[in-house]
């Protein structure tokens, strides 16, 4: 009986342990977990991504500088001018000679018929005038040849005595362009000048001889009269003629300037082609009668 009580006692006391057991584990307060720390962002340094270079400009063209022609220019201007003053030399040793020849035949023929023994007071005054007139001609053909040295003549020596100075080109072109320039003004004020000149006094000359040839003599001898009213005639239609080609044309530096400007230019000068004629006639009854053309 004390065995079964006390196996009794043990069988209840270790149920109510197993109970207690059991309650006590249910009641136990779980363990709380460590908190963890949030994870914190880290900054990331990114490292800029270099864009590709971009290629380096191209530098515009430099021109080349313009080639130095100063001397092509220098020859060229040499050239036109020489060909331009020998054009005037030569004219001006014809005229010169002509001037002489003319006052050489002029003169005896003056002096010849102011001398007659039967010559009237107008045909001696007539003399008279015609030897004046041909020692004038023959010594202005003598300073023709000597002194008168024509523009162009002038211009040519100018750029011989500036290059054989040895001046530089460009400085010699402007020096001889502006005096070859300014010389050609001066010529084309004194075409236009001479030109108006030469029409009214070739258009008077022409008017008083008319008058001549179409009127009974008064003062005259109708023979002297026809004489000198064909001269006024003849001389007045030369003179209308020269001064309304000198107006309306080109001198010889205007034309040779004209030239030079020229790219291709031309030595071909209107003085150049000048030719003049002389001519000695005989008059009935003595005398004779002395001409002296120009043609252009």
């Amino acid at each position: 009986m004390t065995t079964l009580r006390r196996s009794a006692l043990l069988s209840a006391l270790f149920t109510a342990s197993t109970l207690l057991g059991a309650t006590h584990a249910g009641a136990a307060p779980k363990r709380a977990k460590a908190p963890t720390a949030p994870a914190e962002s880290v900054p990331v340094a990114l490292a800029p991504v270099a864009a590709a270079p971009e290629p380096p400009p191209v530098p515009a063209p430099v021109p080349a500088p313009p080639p130095d022609d100063s001397a092509a220019r220098v020859e060229r201007m040499g050239s036109v001018l020489h060909a331009s003053g020998d054009a005037a030399r030569s004219s001006r040793v014809f005229v010169g000679v002509a001037s002489i020849v003319v006052g050489a035949a002029a003169t005896p023929i003056g002096i010849a018929t102011s001398a007659r023994s039967n010559a009237t007071k107008t045909e001696k005054g007539i003399g008279q005038a015609v030897t004046i007139w041909g020692l004038a001609s023959a010594v202005g053909g003598v300073l023709t040849l000597t002194f008168n040295r024509e523009p162009e003549e002038k211009l040519a020596e100018a750029f011989d005595a500036r290059k054989g100075a040895q001046m530089p080109n460009a400085k010699l072109l402007a020096e001889m362009d502006q005096e070859w320039r300014e010389a050609g003004e001066r010529e084309r004020n004194a075409r236009k000048i001479g030109g108006v000149v030469g029409l009214v006094v070739g258009v008077g000359s022409v008017a008083v001889g008319s008058i001549f040839l179409l009127t009974k003599p008064s003062v005259l001898d109708r023979e002297p009269q026809q004489v000198l009213g064909a001269a006024l005639v003849g001389l007045g239609t030369v003179a209308v003629y020269s001064g309304g080609r000198t107006l309306l044309t080109q001198g010889a530096i205007e034309s040779s300037y004209a030239a030079y400007m020229k790219p291709t230019p031309s030595t071909a000068l209107s003085r150049s082609s000048r030719q003049a004629s002389l001519g000695i006639s005989p008059m009935p009854g003595g005398g004779g009668y002395v001409s002296f053309g120009t043609t252009f």
